[in-house]
């Protein structure tokens, strides 16, 4: 799998890095990391990510 296929968020949700890590050799990396940039979008959307990234005081 190249790294092409992985996409990125134009705009940071924050200043602080967070990450997300799944083995290239996994057999399902391209879906894990599609299911999540979906999730983490739609959290994003919502203000979900906001309220929990601020819960955590991060």
């Amino acid at each position: 799998m190249e790294l092409d296929h992985f996409g990125h968020i134009e705009e940071p949700l924050s200043t602080m890095p967070l990450h997300f890590v799944v083995g290239l050799n996994h057999p399902r990396a391209g879906k894990i990391m599609q299911d999540f940039n979906t999730a983490l979008k739609e959290l994003d959307e919502s203000g979900e990510l906001a309220r929990l990234l601020n819960r955590a005081q991060y």
